[in-house]
């Protein structure tokens, strides 16, 4: 690594600071990015997927029922190659690599009587060796 710029690209129109962290593998790199409208200066409502040659979209996949990312991070798998994270509320997504398209979603631990613009759940995902998921949630 030479520390000069290959390549550089507007892949949204914005990120919140809370979403500083880039992941990469398989030819890719990803990020959360496009600010939520509903809570300004929280959370990004996006995971987007760049070519890591040339910066191009290779895909962007949107978070269900305006949710957002909150600190987002995630964790690569295998079989499929996808990725693994948790929303603000705690729930957690696998995104297929070649194409965002959503394997599974989880359950939330967030009360049914909170509303999920009202609360935050900070923490990455990620799988161990025995191929199960393990999550950070700030609700019992």
């Amino acid at each position: 690594a030479s520390g000069e710029t290959l390549w550089q690209t507007k892949a949204a129109s914005g990120q919140n600071p809370d979403a500083s962290s880039v992941m990469a593998r398989s030819g890719m790199v990803l990020a959360a990015m496009e600010p939520s409208p509903i809570m300004p200066g929280i959370g990004n409502t996006q995971v987007v997927a760049l070519n890591s040659t040339d910066g191009h979209e290779l895909w962007r996949w949107t978070f269900p029922d305006g949710k957002t990312a909150y600190n987002w991070i995630g964790s690569f798998v295998d079989g499929p190659p996808s990725i693994v994270f948790s929303n603000a509320e705690g729930r957690p997504y696998r995104i297929r690599l070649c194409d965002g398209t959503m394997l599974w979603e989880g359950p939330t631990n967030v009360p049914s009587d909170k509303p999920w613009q009202s609360v935050s759940s900070e923490g990455g995902l990620v799988v161990g060796p025995n191929g199960v998921a393990y999550g950070t949630s700030n609700f019992m």
